[in-house]
């Protein structure tokens, strides 16, 4: 039996949720991927559109995929196993997360695929829209950046996916923003540059760009690895690395990734 409670009131008693006892529920065991719904005319979509594509489609949406697989391949081996005819490849994902997109006619925003355990061999898989849209003054404007105290664990191999499980990057986040930030900037156990609790970091020094290495305990963005490559094709070299904060103060510019938000860039670092 389960007790709701709301901001007001205790409601209902209510016995028929299925999930409340489950460890997605429970304990935050799952994954998930936040995808961009993009189209062919967005300035800030970095994919190519080809004449075959639809004009409204889910960007980086094979990569989404290849990596929420893995992720469950690594951290819950059981229902990889056991489920391996929805996660052989990406068609299963692909199917029902485009027939989400075209079913609806949603046009911006996001879509959410969350797989959860209930429990460490079995599975649940939600498909969520929201709208989250950055707006063309943020790109003029730029974000601040806040340094925080708490640290990645480069350890921590959990930080490679998204994970449930996500109330650090959360808390933090709303943390920094009542302080006037934008979004936080971690530093690891070994005080080198991390990463945002919802972004990767870069900065340009000359013709040089500059990031964080995986090993640095982050989360490799599938932005990430798509910057990097158009940085290559530029003719920038790109140096992935340790590096203290202080190397920040030295580059010429500074911007921030993530699948939604494509490329921000950093007006103002609050140490």
């Amino acid at each position: 039996m389960l007790q709701a409670v709301d901001n007001n009131s205790f409601k209902t008693c209510l016995s028929n949720i299925p999930f409340t006892n489950e460890l997605s529920f429970s304990q935050g065991i799952g994954l998930f991927e936040t995808i961009k719904i993009a189209t062919c005319n967005n300035e800030n979509v970095d994919s190519n559109c080809d004449e075959n594509m639809d004009d409204t489609y889910l960007d980086f949406l094979d990569e989404h995929i290849t990596r929420i697989i893995k992720g469950v391949k690594e951290l819950l081996p059981e229902i990889y196993s056991d489920n391996l005819d929805y996660f052989k490849d990406v068609k299963f994902f692909k199917y029902i997360l485009n027939n989400f997109l075209h079913s609806n006619k949603y046009q911006q925003g996001a879509i959410k695929l969350v797989i959860a355990a209930s429990s460490f061999k079995s599975m649940r898989v939600f498909i969520n829209y929201e709208f989250r849209v950055y707006q063309k003054q943020d790109y003029e404007t730029g974000f601040t950046l806040k340094l925080v105290s708490h640290k990645r664990n480069n350890s921590n191999n959990l930080l490679s996916y998204k994970t449930l499980s996500n109330m650090e990057n959360m808390y933090i986040l709303h943390q920094v923003r009542n302080e006037g930030a934008n979004e936080a900037l971690f530093l690891n156990t070994d005080n080198y540059i991390a990463e945002g609790s919802i972004s990767n970091i870069f900065w340009i020094k000359d013709k040089t760009l500059y990031t964080p290495s995986c090993s640095c305990g982050i989360l490799p963005g599938i932005m990430r690895n798509a910057t990097i490559n158009k940085y290559l094709k530029l003719g920038y070299e790109v140096l992935e690395g340790e590096y203290p904060v202080s190397h920040l103060k030295n580059a010429d510019r500074i911007f921030i990734t993530n699948s939604l938000m494509g490329e921000m860039k950093v007006t103002n670092i609050l140490f």
